[in-house]
């Protein structure tokens, strides 16, 4: 296995347990990588699981927070994208290829908080629209993504086997 690098300060991340939910922590920048169900189910266990979470991974005194980079996967290194968590205003990198999602310093407790909150009787129509448009285009742009991965491997494969065999040999004729 490769080793994992933060996607914000490019340093080792380290694996830690809580409450019996491996998580790859960075030591300087406090975030954390959350391989695919991770969040939830830290998340199923509620608003203390993610307290004790942040307050056992704290930033480093010598950390000091610098303009948003491009993060890359720390898992099958390729670009994260960035959007608002399941309806919080929490902004977060997932990958569109692994699943996996980076949460920064202070984020964790605030989604969630935004996700455990009761709710109000009648939201306003519009406030949830937008989130659940937010989301299932989050969700269409990381499909989208695989389907083009998936695509590329494809093409690259059969230009490899024409190459190799030569087109008229490939396609029999």
């Amino acid at each position: 296995m490769t080793e994992r690098l933060c996607p914000d300060c490019h340093r080792a991340l380290t694996m830690r347990e809580f409450e019996g939910i491996q998580l790859d922590v960075c030591g300087e920048c406090a975030g954390i990588w959350f391989d695919r169900l991770e969040f939830d189910e830290l998340r199923k266990q509620g608003r203390r699981a993610a307290h004790q979470v942040e307050a056992a991974v704290q930033p480093a005194p010598s950390h000091a927070r610098r303009n948003r980079p491009e993060r890359w996967c720390p898992v099958c290194p390729r670009p994260l994208r960035h959007f608002p968590y399941e309806g919080t205003h929490v902004e977060v990198d997932g990958c569109p290829f692994c699943g996996g999602m980076w949460v920064q310093d202070a984020a964790l407790e605030q989604m969630v908080l935004a996700l455990t909150a009761p709710r109000s009787a009648a939201p306003p129509a519009f406030a949830q629209t937008r989130t659940d448009t937010d989301r299932l285009l989050a969700e269409a742009t990381m499909e989208h993504e695989r389907f083009m991965a998936r695509a590329q491997a494809a093409t690259a494969f059969f230009k490899a086997m024409g190459r190799r065999n030569g087109y008229r040999a490939w396609w029999g004729w």
